[in-house]
């Protein structure tokens, strides 16, 4: 509840204020160069809620900063957003907790509990402020390690931006010298619950979870956390000059993460007629049994080829995806502009339903998000959304989702082209892949991974995998990508690509620095080593830019002749800000961005498949995507 004094603390907000929400994650930087990014000098947020300048009333926010030596972090140098609850606030969150004080709390509490409390409300290493504000989750965690949402539906009635739904925002963008304080009218406290027990206690998907835990799927996002990691096992894979032009972190955690796409109550009801179990079984078998016709006799609700297991289980990811790192993340030209504006894009997912694929789509600002995409009115689109948990979020959907026999028929014979990194859930779930450009002293920030870290990719110990995550120096497929140095040798799995025939494609950048590497394509070899050094105007290419040559002002006859090659020039759909590196508008413009073809194969059933690549000669290497393009339509493929 907002009280009277924190209203005549509020900060009107014009009403003709519209909210663009822009990308959350900032440049973070090292703790001594402040300065270069925060050139105004003042007090730090521990000082100004020592003086409380304002007099707003956050003497009880800065005792427990104190208490739990917090206070030394929001006085030293770095970068900090602070959501500061009002001394009302605290008082209401000391009731809540069943004492009076902050002395109370302490003498009933254990330490590492109260100290959560003061974590909660601090978001390290990134300066957010209003204008930085993201409808639902923010992508940066807080100091506990738990994400807080944003929403501005009241902005233009009263206001406030909201913090976790019920928490206004009083009082915004107040500087310091060593961050921002936004001040709130309620304490924040978290989830705890896991995704399995958020779902439970959400009243208005009361039967999805009733078939959830039915098919013993609930068991299945529980996890948080690997605790046999530690990071300090594998210091040893830190140092030398083995990382691509920059420094060099390992993961500080292997955690885990889940998303679920639901149906509510009232949609079943009011647009399917369901109103009971049964009701939903009837359902999952007339479109599984179709899709799956060989299972239609399995009645076991707990084996994964039951049709209402498939249904259940095909709205759940193994990776934790709010909306905004659906979609909208990779389109975002407040990001690192990799993505051309107005071109479409396509995300495919492996789904914890045995060998399929989800499809989310990205055809405009206004048609984004759209999931599994046949036409306007054969999609599933979000409703209500990020629904935290410790482990993952949920999703409220307008429709039922699934892997029925139109879609997989759709997916077949469409061009696939699947970013590597989205091959790896790890990446998403510790925060990599969808985050920003990571920089450290100006240089690129590599994440190396410990060769158990992924459950996909395979590799010996002398293999050092790094991930760079979006830069808008790179010409890459949704900005990232893996880079390797020196002699490798590893293996990927792929998601499951529908059976048919297929032409495959590996898409990477040629430089001097690279290497040679023999590739493998289900532990057959193909060709001969692709030597990753030769410029793509070497005859064995023969790259010539489009519109050079008066005879081929599209450069299709270009495009014929290096395919007789076994090449393709990047496509037209990505592209790279900053020319430091890399020139041309896009991709297909740009001479240090190929595809070379690995061959046509028949794959004879659904399932995944194995990329292997090892160095023979010592050099780089990085990945960028895999192309699966069904035979058919070949000679209609487009240069996008």
């Amino acid at each position: 509840m907002i009280t009277q004094k924190a209203l005549c603390l509020k900060r009107r907000l014009s009403s003709l204020f519209i909210p663009v929400f822009s990308l959350l994650f900032l440049n973070s930087c090292n703790v001594d160069d402040v300065g270069s990014y925060y050139t105004f000098t003042g007090q730090t947020i521990g000082q100004y809620l020592l003086e409380d300048p304002d007099e707003i009333g956050v003497a009880e926010f800065y005792k427990l900063a104190e208490h739990t030596q917090v206070l030394g972090l929001l006085n030293a140098y770095g970068e900090y957003t602070c959501f500061v609850p009002t001394d009302e606030a605290m008082f209401e969150l000391y009731k809540n907790k069943g004492v009076s004080s902050l002395e109370e709390l302490i003498e009933n509490y254990r330490e590492d509990e109260v100290q959560k409390l003061a974590y909660d409300h601090i978001i390290k290493d990134v300066i957010l402020k209003d204008a930085n504000f993201n409808e639902g989750i923010i992508l940066s965690k807080t100091m506990s390690d738990r994400f807080i949402s944003m929403s501005s539906a009241n902005l233009n009635v009263d206001g406030y931006y909201y913090v976790n739904v019920t928490s206004a925002i009083i009082n915004l963008n107040l500087e310091c010298h060593n961050g921002v304080v936004h001040i709130l009218s309620e304490a924040l406290q978290p989830t705890e619950k896991n995704l399995a027990e958020a779902i439970e206690d959400a009243p208005r998907f009361k039967l999805f979870n009733s078939a959830m835990k039915e098919c013993m799927l609930d068991l299945l996002i529980t996890e948080y956390e690997d605790e046999n990691y530690d990071e300090d096992d594998y210091e040893n894979l830190l140092g030398g000059n083995d990382t691509a032009n920059g420094e060099a972190v390992l993961p500080e955690k292997r955690k885990f993460g889940f998303t679920v796409f639901m149906q509510s109550d009232s949609l079943y009801e009011h647009k399917y007629g369901i109103t009971d179990l049964d009701g939903l079984k009837d359902l999952a078998a007339s479109i599984y049994n179709r899709t799956f016709p060989e299972d239609a006799g399995v009645t076991d609700v707990t084996d994964r080829r039951n049709s209402l297991n498939r249904f259940i289980s095909y709205q759940m990811l193994d990776r934790q995806l709010t909306k905004r790192l659906l979609m909208d993340v990779y389109t975002d030209q407040n990001r690192t502009k990799s993505h051309v504006p107005n071109r479409s894009l396509f995300e495919y997912i492996e789904t914890m339903c045995t060998n399929t694929l989800m499809e989310i789509s990205h055809f405009s600002t206004s048609k984004t998000n759209l999931l599994n995409y046949i036409s306007d009115d054969q999609c599933v689109k979000l409703l209500d959304v990020d629904f935290p948990a410790v482990n993952g979020v949920f999703h409220e959907i307008d429709g039922i989702l699934a892997y029925d026999y139109d879609f997989r028929s759709s997916l077949a014979s469409k061009r696939l082209r699947l970013d590597v990194s989205s091959f790896f859930p790890e990446l998403t779930n510790n925060g990599f892949r969808g985050g920003s450009t990571k920089l450290l002293d100006n240089k690129l920030l590599n994440i190396i991974f410990p060769a158990s870290y992924f459950d996909r990719m395979t590799y010996e110990e002398y293999t050092k995998v790094m991930y760079l995550g979006p830069n808008e120096r790179f010409c890459d497929y949704q900005g990232d990508e893996f880079f390797l140095k020196g002699t490798y040798e590893f293996e990927i799995i792929t998601p499951p690509i529908p059976k048919g025939t297929y032409e495959v494609r590996f898409g990477y950048q040629p430089t001097n620095n690279r290497g040679v590497a023999q590739l493998y394509w289900d532990s057959k070899p193909i060709g001969i080593p692709l030597d990753m050094t030769i410029d793509a105007t070497d005859p064995k290419i023969g790259w010539v830019e489009d519109g050079s040559e008066t005879d081929d002002p599209y450069g299709y006859e270009n495009d014929k002749m290096m395919r007789n090659r076994g090449y393709m020039k990047g496509p037209a759909s990505f592209r790279n800000e900053d020319k430091t590196w890399y020139t041309g508008a896009n991709a297909r413009l740009c001479i240090k961005v190929l595809r070379r073809i690995l061959g046509r194969f028949d794959f004879e059933e659904t399932t995944n498949h194995k990329f292997r690549v090892k160095a023979v000669k010592e050099g780089e290497c990085m990945l960028d995507y895999l192309e699966f393009v069904p035979a058919e339509i070949l000679e209609y493929e487009d240069i996008y």
